[in-house]
C-alpha cells in the first residue's frame, strides 16, 4: 500500500508540471507495478505510452498491454517525458539518455526524486 501511495504521489506531481504522455524506461517489476496503478487510475489525463526497455529479447513484446521499445524508438512518441522506473540501472539509463541526447528536464528518476 505504502508504495502505491508514493507512486500515487509522484503520478500527480507529473500531472500537476502538465504532463500528459510518458514513457517508462524500465520494463521489470516496477514499471508493470506503475502500469497497473496508472490502468487504475479513471480521469486521469496521464498516460502510458510504451515502455523502453534493453533487452531486445523483451522488444516488441507487450507488459500490460504496453508495446516494449528500444531507445532508438523514443522520437517516434510524441511525449511530455521519460520516467526511469528501474532501480538498479538508473544510472545506466540516465548515460543512455544522455548519449541520445535526451533533454535531462525531461527525465524524472523514479528512486532519485
Amino acid at each position: 500500500r505504502l508504495a502505491e501511495e508514493n507512486i500515487g504521489e509522484l503520478l500527480e506531481r507529473l500531472e500537476n508540471k502538465g504532463y500528459k504522455n510518458i514513457l517508462l524506461y524500465g520494463a521489470g517489476e516496477v514499471a508493470e507495478t506503475i502500469l497497473g496503478i496508472i490502468k487504475g487510475r479513471k480521469d486521469k489525463p496521464l498516460k502510458v505510452l510504451a515502455v523502453i526497455d534493453d533487452d531486445e529479447t523483451r522488444q516488441d513484446k507487450e507488459l500490460l498491454g504496453f508495446k516494449i521499445i528500444s531507445k532508438d524508438c523514443i522520437k517516434e512518441y510524441k511525449h511530455d517525458g521519460i520516467l526511469i522506473t528501474s532501480y538498479g540501472y538508473e544510472d545506466d539509463i540516465i548515460h543512455k539518455l544522455e548519449e541520445v541526447n535526451y533533454p535531462e528536464d525531461k527525465t524524472v528518476r523514479f528512486f532519485s526524486e
